[in-house]
C-alpha cells in the first residue's frame, strides 16, 4: 500500500460494492494470470513490471484474458508497446495513472 492508488483502491472498492482481490507476494506472470481468471477480475492496477511479466506469460502460453476489461498502470511510466499490447491484442483498456503522487486521486 503506497502512492495514491495504494491508499485509494482499498477504501474505494468496498464503498462501490466491488470485490477487492489482493495478490500477496506472488507477482509472477503465471500467478497473476491464475488470480485474474479465478477471481474473474475486471479492473485491476499495478506497476509496469507486473504487466510486462503477465503479457510475457500470456504470449508464451497462448492465453487470453477472459474477464479483464481495464488495467491501471502506475508507479512508473509505462512503455508505449505495453499499452498497445493490452489495447490491441487483448482488448483491455489502459489507464495510465503515472504522475504526481502528491496530487492524490482527488486531484485527478
Amino acid at each position: 500500500m503506497f502512492h495514491a492508488n495504494g491508499w485509494a483502491i482499498p477504501f474505494l472498492t468496498p464503498l462501490t460494492g466491488a470485490s477487492l482481490v489482493l495478490p500477496g507476494p506472488k507477482l509472477d506472470g503465471a500467478s497473476v494470470y491464475e488470480l485474474l481468471e479465478q477471481e474473474k477480475v475486471t479492473i485491476t492496477a499495478a506497476v509496469p513490471t507486473v504487466w510486462l511479466n503477465l503479457l510475457q506469460y500470456l504470449d508464451q502460453n497462448g492465453l487470453k484474458l477472459s474477464h479483464l476489461k481495464r488495467v491501471c498502470i502506475g508507479g512508473a511510466a509505462a512503455p508505449r508497446a505495453l499499452i498497445e499490447r493490452f489495447e490491441y491484442h487483448y482488448n483491455v483498456e489502459v489507464i495510465h495513472a503515472w504522475g504526481m503522487t502528491e496530487m492524490s486521486p482527488i486531484g485527478v
